[in-house]
């Protein structure tokens, strides 16, 4: 039973819901209940997915919390995970 008291979901039907949302670039406030959506904790993604698959959920968390952030921007290297600030009046 999900914190939010959906469903009796087995553990490798949870995994390849998490797993999708992963592949789909979503952040680790955006995988839920595949019922109400409703935020799976931190911890208990832990403990259904990989390290290598939770590593790659916590990149995206903070690329797209970085993304947001109106100061920063990409480096123009390609490939390059790197942020750049730029003063008042720079332009890119």
């Amino acid at each position: 039973l999900l914190p939010c008291r959906h469903g009796w979901y087995c553990v490798s039907c949870l995994q390849r819901a998490a797993q999708a949302k992963i592949a789909e670039g979503s952040t680790i406030v955006q995988i839920g209940c595949p019922e109400c959506r409703s935020r799976l904790s931190e911890s208990l993604l832990r403990g259904l997915l990989t390290a290598q698959q939770m590593e790659k959920l916590h990149r995206q968390s903070v690329e797209s919390a970085v993304s947001s952030c109106t100061g920063l921007r990409p480096c123009p290297t390609p490939d390059c995970p790197n942020r750049v600030v730029l003063e008042d009046g720079v332009e890119p």
